[in-house]
């Protein structure tokens, strides 16, 4: 939700293309390699290549925009994380503040994809429907041989088990500290509303791929039945529901600045490897 907004559902409709696809070049953004698959994979004409262009254009500086404003409201948040003083009502502001930014924002994703029906032929929107369909089959069975996911939802409590583990490798805690951390990664594991959100999240983002792939097989793409779809089902409430403000607080009242110095930088580690863990999961589904 918070990254790439419009980028978000545009990959839903046109991910299917990565099925057949190899691994981004390095430095190559996803909206970037996704657009240049349509391209490759349906055939365009030229009038249909140079409209992708502007596509193309316009949507990286969207992505761009919303990237600068992501930075400045983390670097924000991170700087009063180590050193400063975060509040509840701080955090929680900052929360909606992105959901209704979704809100307010779902018209226009829906417009970006209304635009790509509007630009492809009967005969393409129909593969690129084929192409959606042999991905996410391909999605389920890669999903089902991965260690870090399964259908009974074990792999919650292994994930966090594992970074619980990391943080007391890495940041060098002390027994009061660790009897704490074991306490607080039990609390989220045992958590329903985490639980539930994440099925909730699963179920609708099955629904909304299958409603904008039946809308791909229609001559008209009908924008207002599709936005009032994705506002209705999109579970912001529950997000804003999470005590996600306190826990974070918790975490930073339970550990020292050099601590919360080292957890920042391992965070930002696990981003830059998990890039790299993404971008080999595409070439996957190659196979």
């Amino acid at each position: 939700m918070k990254k790439g907004i419009i980028t978000v559902l545009m990959i839903v409709v046109v991910g299917g293309i990565l099925v057949t696809t190899g691994c981004r070049k390095p430095g190559e953004s996803r909206s970037d390699y996704i657009i240049d698959e349509i391209a490759d994979k349906l055939e365009l004409t030229e009038a249909q290549s140079e409209w992708l262009d502007g596509f193309k254009a316009d949507l990286r500086a969207d992505i761009d925009q919303m990237k600068q404003e992501r930075e400045a409201t983390r670097e924000s948040i991170k700087n009063s994380f180590i050193g400063g003083v975060l509040t509840e009502k701080m955090l929680n502001d900052e929360i909606k503040k992105r959901c209704n930014l979704f809100q307010e924002k779902t018209p226009i994703i829906v417009a970006k994809i209304a635009e790509i029906h509007d630009n492809l032929t009967l005969e393409q929107r129909s593969e690129l429907r084929e192409l959606m369909k042999d991905f996410h089959d391909k999605k389920e069975k890669w999903k089902k041989g991965c260690k870090f996911f399964k259908s009974d939802g074990s792999h919650i409590e292994k994930i966090v088990g594992h970074i619980s583990e990391k943080v007391q490798d890495e940041l060098d805690l002390s027994n009061e500290q660790i009897e704490w951390l074991e306490i607080f990664t039990a609390g989220i594991i045992e958590d329903p509303a985490i639980k539930n959100l994440k099925e909730d999240i699963q179920s609708v983002k099955k629904q909304v791929i299958e409603t904008l792939m039946a809308e791909f097989a229609n001559e008209t793409f009908d924008t207002e039945k599709i936005t009032e779809f994705i506002k209705t089902n999109l579970p912001l409430e529950q997000v804003k529901e999470l005590p996600i403000a306190a826990k974070l607080i918790e975490i930073q009242t339970n550990l020292n600045a050099e601590q919360r110095v080292e957890l920042v930088a391992m965070i930002n580690r696990h981003k830059e490897e998990r890039k790299g863990f993404w971008s080999k999961r595409h070439c996957f589904f190659k196979k």
